[in-house]
């Protein structure tokens, strides 16, 4: 083969190269991107939260002398147009518990903080207080004597104080804060929830403070509650 023939050879070498090679393609402009919204987690029932915090207290003060002062869901402060309770669940609770000493005279305090639907912390604290056996009839609840798992639950407790207040010509309240303690001071004192009722639209006024008794769902006590207006919080806060 001549020169002029390797020349040509080389050529078309060199074009089915060219061919062979991918096409370049400009990069792509990243486009920005929102970050994932969680996804809220639903809250957990009082039942639910006694159950989980009465386990840990018992774990770490044994189950004798123990016994229920209150169960707290929901909180004080509530922004604008949200109750914090709605459907009678919440992410959060707080339940305190008193411990008896063995002889009877003093008690200390046993605390059990739900958070993100779980316990989170359970301490006992605070010094030792005299001990009455009559705070089990006005103000303390025995769970290793009451069939509790039986009770109603919360979200029954919630539609109930909301029905209280339609029957009573309220409108616009939603659960904001939600007890289950025992019901002193109006007679038998029987194991109830106190569902506070607020104006959901953060504006303030007429409320109700409905207590049921737990074992029966019976409306127990209705009282008339003035609120404050809410909180204003910053746009965008959660």
């Amino acid at each position: 083969m001549g020169p002029r023939g390797k020349v040509i050879v080389i050529a078309l070498v060199a074009d089915l190269c060219l061919a062979c090679m991918p096409s370049v393609l400009p990069i792509p402009t990243p486009v920005p991107t929102s970050p994932p919204t969680p996804t809220p987690v639903p809250g957990i029932t009082a039942k639910e939260a006694l159950q989980a915090a009465w386990e840990s207290a018992i774990t770490e003060c044994g189950e004798e002398r123990l016994y229920l002062w209150i169960a707290k869901g929901g909180g004080t402060v509530f922004r604008k147009g949200h109750g914090a309770i709605e459907d009678g669940r919440d992410n959060d609770w707080d339940i305190t518990f008193r411990r008896v000493n063995p002889a009877g005279t003093l008690y200390t305090q046993v605390y059990v903080y739900i958070k993100n639907n779980q316990v989170d912390t359970c301490k006992e604290g605070g010094e030792n207080f005299k001990w009455r056996e009559e705070q089990l009839k006005y103000y303390l609840v025995d769970l290793s004597e009451e069939d509790w798992p039986s009770w109603i639950d919360s979200p029954q407790a919630v539609e109930r104080a909301l029905a209280v207040a339609e029957e009573q010509g309220v409108t616009g309240l939603g659960a904001m804060t939600l007890h289950l303690t025992r019901c002193s001071g109006y007679g038998s004192e029987p194991p109830c929830y106190c569902v506070n009722l607020g104006p959901v639209s953060g504006e303030g006024g007429k409320g109700l403070s409905v207590w049921i008794e737990a074992p029966t769902g019976a409306i127990y006590h209705v009282a008339e509650e003035e609120w404050e207006p809410a909180i204003e919080w910053p746009s965008g806060a959660d």
